[in-house]
Order: structure tokens, then sequence, then C-alpha cells
């Protein structure tokens, strides 16, 4: 084994001071592909659209957040009830609006749904999914740096705005990539460093811009990407000088 025990120890916990707790929180931490938003629920009825609407009007605008940011697909399926018959009827979230799956009904906005549910004549939980482009041909992107020359383990970490662009390493980042800062979408140009084309830059050397707003405080923030319709990378550091 790579850890040994605290007494006797072996080469993860002599080199880098860790057992294999640790290691896996590392992974949780640095994420595993998915947004926080990915699975979660929402049931639209009377109720919620009722005495529960204020807390309802948040879950939903959070999801609609994360799917708006091409972190999620925001989807519901339930029942439509229309003259005392019931249909079922299968809602995406998209551009700002509620559009059936099938069929050439009017989209609603998120007040004309909570509407109808008020009423009762609306039923619909809404979970937040993966895209399309998710499985073995469309791997987790990736994002590392290099060891700093006679320090394995302390890694180059990019300043900013000095270094903007940044320079990174890049795996299975996909083209049209959306760049990620502490969870919530920037804008933000991902490319080649040098040749190439993405996914397959030369040496996978990536360059990723964003545009500073003025509204971001000094210190440490975690950079990732999120491929269209795909996956999230691991959350990278980097710094805001002042």
């Amino acid at each position: 084994m790579g850890f040994g025990t605290p007494a006797t120890p072996a080469i993860n916990r002599i080199n880098f001071g860790f057992g294999p707790f640790a290691v896996w929180q590392m992974f949780l931490e640095g994420g595993t592909g998915f947004s926080g938003a990915f699975a979660r629920q929402v049931t639209i009825d009377a109720r919620a659209a009722g005495a529960s609407r204020a807390e309802t009007e948040a879950r939903l605008a959070d999801l609609e957040r994360a799917a708006a940011e091409g972190v999620i697909e925001l989807s519901g399926e339930g029942v439509r009830f229309d003259g005392g018959t019931a249909e079922p009827v299968t809602l995406v979230f998209a551009r700002g609006v509620y559009a059936p799956r099938r069929g050439r009904a009017a989209p609603l906005t998120r007040g004309a749904l909570l509407e109808r549910a008020a009423s009762g004549a609306l039923v619909v939980t809404f979970t937040g999914r993966l895209g399309p482009n998710v499985g073995f041909e469309h791997p987790q992107p990736l994002l590392w740096s290099e060891p700093q020359p006679g320090r394995a383990v302390l890694h180059r970490l990019p300043h900013l705005p000095a270094e903007n662009p940044m320079e990174l390493f890049g795996r299975h980042v996909a083209p049209g990539a959306c760049v990620l800062v502490d969870g919530r979408r920037v804008h933000g140009t991902v490319g080649c460093a040098g040749g190439g084309r993405l996914p397959r830059c030369d040496d996978e050397r990536v360059e990723i811009r964003i545009d500073l707003d003025g509204t971001a405080t000094p210190g440490m923030h975690l950079l990732q990407v999120v491929n269209v319709g795909g996956l999230t990378s691991n959350e990278f550091p980097i710094f805001l000088d002042e």
C-alpha cells in the first residue's frame, strides 16, 4: 500500500503527509465532475406554489441559474389536469422559460408555472440532470500545473491579473468549454497555449483567459472548466493579487 499506517508510514504519508482518508477528501474537494445542482429536485404543486412559494422560488432560481450556466440540464415530469382529465407533461428549462419537450404548447415563465400549480392544474417535479455529453466517450476534463523546480510537491499557481491568460495543462477539455470561478460561470475563453486544437493541444498545454470585472476579492479562488453538455473539471487554485 502507498499509505501504510501511522506507526509504519509508507511513501504517501512520508512524502506528502496524508493517509487514505485525506486523499479521498482531496478528491471530493477537488471536484468529481458533477455540479452541486446535479440530482437536486423541487416539486411544484398547489402547496409549494401557495404557502411555500417563497422557498420554492428560491430553489427554482438556484436550479435555473445552474442550468443557464451550463452545469446541469433542468427538466421536469408531471401531470397536467385539464377538464377533469390528467395528462402527462414534460417540461424543459431553456432560455429563461419552461417549454414542453413535445407538442406546440406555449412555454411558461416561472410565474405562470407557479400560478398553474397554485390553482391545482399542474404538478411537476424538476430535476437537475446530466447533459448529453457524459459517458465513456466524454470523460471529465482535468486541469493541472507543473511542480516548481526542486519542489516536487509545490506547484506553480497562477497569479492574476499578471498571468491572465493562464497557461496550464489540460486534458479532455472540449471545444467551447465554459469557465467557472468559485462555482459560477464567468466570461472567459479556453484554447490551446501552443499548437493543436481542443481537445488535443500540443503537450496538453491550454490557455485560459477570464474577464475580471473588478468585483472579485483578492486572495485564492477556484478555477474550473465545464464541457458543453458534459462534466466539470477539478477545482484548480488561482490567486487574485491586490
